[in-house]
């Protein structure tokens, strides 16, 4: 794998969308996640490289990681919405440049990166070194999910040793989480899922214990049942699924008098109400959590040399072909609306996925995914 000084390049998600000149140099490539508008299909597109700016490297892409943020915001038309956009915002890659489209006209970012494509032009802020050591559809996880969810526990929270732990959502972030709070010593991680398949895989990050509120019974409140398991409520309870049910919930396991609620996994649509008297009175801590507050240029090759201490907790990878692209994206899109059990099982499949550009595939590109 070529790469530039022998060091792979993290992008890292950033803040703000921003816009790309007109400048072209003849170059084309294709991008697999243009939008022209909200909520339409994605779909691949050649458009025209253009040379980097002072302050700006050109990144040639060689895995990308999917995300259910860039499906959250796929299908809103709000104030954060510019078009047309290329999306993606955490992948791995090496060399530089910007871009339009064929026609000139303006293409813009999201979240600073649009990484579903061959080549991006991203600001040195939002670049960060990675070990050439670390396989790069390992790497480029840590450019959100990963990070967002293990530095959650670590940086956020700030999870102390012998507490208890209870994630709500174990998928890519919770079970990140998971692996933040075990690295800070808690010694009781609850996970709340209702696939039960997702324990065994959870018991490999660090869960403990494993609530399935499909099974509580005489639909006793998993709050109550949490409760129950650390003498009074958790510690520490991440939301990590968005929904206003598991916000409350998250709020009612939460130990009184010291105990912190971190939000992790709010839709934007999202709408729970709690209460300033209910806060006030219980002592709790109520807490967001963007990026898990790392500062990705000293925060992360502290992660990557983690993961290459802890070898034997290795992500576990399913390679589907490029042709699997789209179906990838519909299935990530699906599982967030569906109990139907395949659709489930597949969006397990696709929770971490990663395509990636491969010298020696003829098709191009393969996907990968984390089950």
């Amino acid at each position: 794998m070529a790469m530039v000084n022998s060091t792979k390049l993290n992008i890292t998600e950033g803040l703000e969308e921003r816009s790309l000149s007109n400048l072209r140099d003849g170059n084309c490539w294709k991008t697999n996640s243009m939008q022209r508008k909200a909520g339409e299909a994605l779909r691949i597109e050649e458009v025209v490289v253009a040379p980097p700016e002072p302050g700006e490297v050109r990144i040639k892409i060689i895995c990308a990681a999917l995300c259910h943020t860039d499906f959250k915001r796929w299908e809103l038309d709000d104030q954060f919405a510019v078009f047309p956009r290329i999306f993606g915002h955490e992948g791995v890659g090496y060399q530089t440049s910007r871009f339009t489209d064929a026609k000139g006209e303006l293409l813009y970012h999201f979240m600073s990166v649009s990484s579903f494509s061959e080549y991006t032009a991203v600001d040195v802020r939002h670049v960060t070194k990675t070990d050439p050591s670390v396989p790069s559809d390992k790497a480029c996880l840590l450019g959100c999910g990963i990070s967002t969810g293990f530095a959650a526990a670590w940086k956020t929270a700030k999870v102390e040793k012998g507490s208890s732990v209870a994630i709500f959502g174990i998928g890519t972030v919770g079970l990140s989480v998971a692996q933040g709070a075990k690295f800070c010593g808690a010694t009781k991680i609850i996970g709340v899922d209702v696939n039960p398949a997702k324990f065994e895989i959870g018991k490999k990050f660090g869960v403990t214990d494993f609530i399935n509120p499909n099974d509580c019974e005489s639909h006793k409140p998993v709050s109550e049942i949490i409760k129950e398991m650390t003498n009074g409520g958790a510690d520490y309870c991440f939301e990590c699924v968005g929904l206003a049910s598991a916000v409350r919930q998250a709020f009612d396991s939460c130990r009184k008098g010291w105990g912190k609620v971190i939000f992790i996994g709010i839709d934007p649509k999202c709408q729970e109400s709690i209460g300033t008297a209910e806060i006030l009175l219980s002592g709790k801590t109520l807490m967001g959590s963007m990026f898990g507050g790392l500062k990705a240029k000293t925060d992360i090759p502290i992660l990557l040399q983690h993961y290459i201490n802890k070898r034997d907790n290795d992500i576990l990878v399913v390679q589907l072909r490029n042709d699997d692209f789209f179906r990838a994206l519909f299935l990530l899109v699906s599982g967030l609306r569906s109990n139907v059990d395949d659709i489930n099982l597949l969006h397990n499949l696709v929770a971490m996925a990663v395509f990636r550009d491969d010298d020696d595939d003829a098709d191009g590109k393969s996907i990968s995914a984390e089950i």
